[in-house]
């Protein structure tokens, strides 16, 4: 085959591997969540397929549905309906198949079979075989429906293997084969010379200079040059895109038609996994790759599962490594320094999916590893972190570091020590009323109060409108006295005899203390004083979530874009899951944990804090994981504002978990979602039984 048109890859590519889409916990994963409510119809799940009547609740999975979805419409009599998957758990439709009662053709179920109609005859519905044509989409085989089946038969017609190393290609016992050549062609790899046809396949000589083999003893990736097909490899790589993959001269080749989304290329996603990383090694990898339509790849080592921590971080938008890729392969090195605790279940992973205008596409790559390279001195060391003393220890190869108390980054602020503590960078107040100057002026006094540089007097300057007087106090009325006022009228002293002076009075206004969990507050002795803290301790209290309060960035949580587009991030000790594209239905933003544990006839208690940079809806739902996404406290809304809230609601386990539970957030939808791009902060996240 002619790598070089990779054009006809598709036909050949569907003799080979099937793809299926399996269980990646990533972040960006799409199989972890999402809930089909009771009723409504899914993708694979129940709910009704004909218009006729309600159904009265099968329970269908998705790939992600919404936890109390909507009744959908059901068959002539339907307690559930059927659809393309097969029979519902609210059972078939219970009017229409064969045997049942009918008057009239169209009141008997379709079987979806091309080969069979539905007749009503004598009042009872029956499957009466045709002898339509059908297809098996095998241009070897010609097809006629026969008893109610499509049955082949094998032709010798003329075809096209699509591969540009066999000629006078014919159709034999069903599949199209080609007599092998020897012409010229090219395998688009900038790692070989001399390509040449060779039992049907495009093969050169490698070029060890430019590419070294890949299977030396020190390469962490298993079957990296695909000697063994896709052992080792990950088989399901799509999570929301479209793509097939199969081994073709010796490389992986992902044959993409749908890259999911600008934002989201890890739609799209060759890996492999559980490679084992040590703490302060740093690591070399690379590989060869190319594809038919240049585009940029984003490529990491990365944690697989919670947090999903970049190992490699780099300059794409995305923070990865990246390759600009084009039809000739061409070898990729790049190197990190392994500054995270050991990991022995690392993930090497190929974001190969991405912008519409990239798709369809054949991505290839070849010759994949991943090595340790042992520290040579203190310059291999960096860690990119000033409070940290760093260090090389040649005899092994491994880097140290040893937090130390220099001085470090500046914050800006002149009442502050800035100093390491603890490997971080640490920002202490000097004390109250130490002298400062922030604002330039000679003329006023300025002092520290809590760590900030504030002016305590102006009365040594001479004023002659109001704002000449703003002691950057919010809880100040700072007017001129004796001066033109804020307009150029007389100010507050009656009509100016001379210069005025500075006069602040305190105020009793509604201000903002910076502190996200406090509402209400309002001015008093010139400071804005706390109002009614909102935010609890969810540490105590019996608590099932684990890292409640994201002390630990996103441990234990998986973010949820199921569909949606975004990221999720730690800020100020919260999780932010910033929406950049909100998904058709509410569960394709849904950031969640799972395995809880919930005891049957046990009354919860749930408390939330949350708020959003706009005012808009979100739901919450204590979910079976699996199964037919039962909710098992109902869909509850949360109206957020701009202002920090606590949310809390009570509700009973009246069933025993099919699988595990998981608690989950649904903030996708058009309908929650009145402006996009919106950030959801939440903090606090509670569940435990009821004291």
């Amino acid at each position: 085959m002619r790598l070089s048109s990779l054009i006809g890859l598709g036909a050949l590519l569907a003799t080979s591997q099937a793809l299926v889409a399996c269980g990646d916990s990533d972040s960006n994963d799409m199989n972890n969540g999402g809930s089909s409510g009771s009723g409504g119809s899914s993708t694979s799940g129940a709910g009704g397929m004909k218009t006729g009547g309600t159904t009265s609740g099968g329970a269908g999975a998705s790939n992600g549905g919404t936890s109390a979805g909507t009744a959908g419409t059901a068959g002539k009599a339907g307690g559930g309906g059927m659809n393309t998957g097969g029979m519902a758990d609210g059972g078939m439709n219970a009017g229409g198949e064969p045997g049942t009662d009918c008057t009239k053709d169209l009141d008997c179920f379709d079987d979806f079979n091309g080969c069979t109609d539905e007749k009503c005859v004598n009042g009872s519905c029956v499957h009466a075989p045709n002898t339509a044509d059908c297809t098996d989409n095998n241009p070897c085989t010609d097809d006629k429906c026969d008893g109610g089946t499509c049955k082949s038969v094998n032709n010798t017609a003329t075809c096209d293997d699509n591969n540009a190393c066999t000629d006078a290609d014919k159709c034999t016992d069903g599949a199209c084969k080609g007599t092998n050549n020897t012409n010229d062609c090219t395998d688009l790899s900038a790692c070989t010379t001399g390509d040449k046809c060779s039992n049907g396949a495009c093969t050169g000589t490698l070029d060890t200079a430019a590419c070294p083999a890949c299977n030396t003893a020190d390469n962490l990736i298993k079957n990296c040059d695909f000697s063994m097909m896709l052992d080792n490899w990950a088989t399901g790589i799509t999570f929301g895109g479209a793509a097939d993959q199969a081994v073709v001269n010796g490389r992986d080749v992902i044959s993409i038609t749908n890259g999911g989304g600008k934002d989201t290329p890890w739609m799209v996603q060759p890996r492999q996994e559980a490679l084992p990383l040590e703490q302060g090694f740093n690591y070399e990898f690379g590989l060869v790759a190319g594809s038919s339509v240049p585009h940029a790849v984003d490529i990491w080592m990365v944690m697989n599962g919670g947090a999903y921590t970049p190992y490699s971080p780099g300059p794409s938008p995305r923070g990865a490594m990246s390759m600009d890729l084009t039809p000739e392969m061409k070898p990729f090195k790049f190197k990190f320094l392994m500054t995270y605790a050991d990991d022995p279940l690392a993930k090497f992973e190929i974001d190969a999916g991405g912008d519409a205008a990239n798709f369809p596409n054949d991505t290839y790559f070849d010759d994949v590893y991943l090595r340790k390279v042992k520290c040579t001195g203190v310059a291999d060391c960096d860690d990119k972190n000033v409070c940290t003393t760093d260090a090389c220890d040649v005899g092994t190869g491994k880097c140290s570091w040893t937090n130390n108390t220099a001085a470090c980054d500046d914050d800006s602020e002149s009442c502050t020590t800035d100093i390491c503590e603890a490997g971080a960078c640490t920002h202490k107040a000097l004390d109250d009323n130490t002298a400062c100057n922030s604002d330039g002026q000679a003329c006023s006094v300025e002092a520290c109060t809590a760590g900030k540089c504030l002016v305590t007097d102006d009365s040594l300057c001479s004023c002659s409108y109001d704002d000449e007087c703003d002691d950057n106090i919010d809880c100040t009325d700072d007017v001129c006295l004796g001066g033109l006022g804020a307009s150029g009228s007389a100010g507050a002293g009656g009509a100016p005899s001379g210069p005025g002076k500075c006069k602040h009075t305190n105020s009793t206004a509604a201000c903002e203390d910076n502190d996200i969990c406090t509402v209400n507050n309002m001015c008093s002795g010139g400071a804005c004083g706390p109002g009614t803290n909102v935010c609890f301790d969810c540490t105590k209290g019996g608590n099932l979530i684990a890292n409640c309060d994201f002390a630990t960035d996103l441990t234990s949580w998986n973010p949820g874009f199921f569909g949606g587009v975004g990221d999720a991030s730690v800020v100020n000790g919260m999780m932010a899951i910033h929406i950049t594209g909100a998904g058709d239905q509410n569960w394709q933003v849904q950031p969640l944990q799972a395995g809880l544990v919930l005891t049957e006839g046990v009354t919860y208690t749930v408390k939330i804090n949350a708020y959003s940079d706009i005012v808009r809806d979100a739901q919450v739902s204590l979910t079976q994981d699996g199964g037919g996404f039962f909710s098992y406290s109902g869909s509850q809304t949360l109206h957020l504002t701009q202002e920090m809230q606590l949310f809390t609601f009570e509700f009973v386990m009246i069933a025993p978990p099919a699988e595990k539970v998981k608690f989950e957030f649904d903030l996708g939808g058009g309908g929650n979602n009145p402006t996009v791009p919106n950030t959801v902060y939440i903090d606090n996240v509670s569940i435990a039984p009821k004291l």
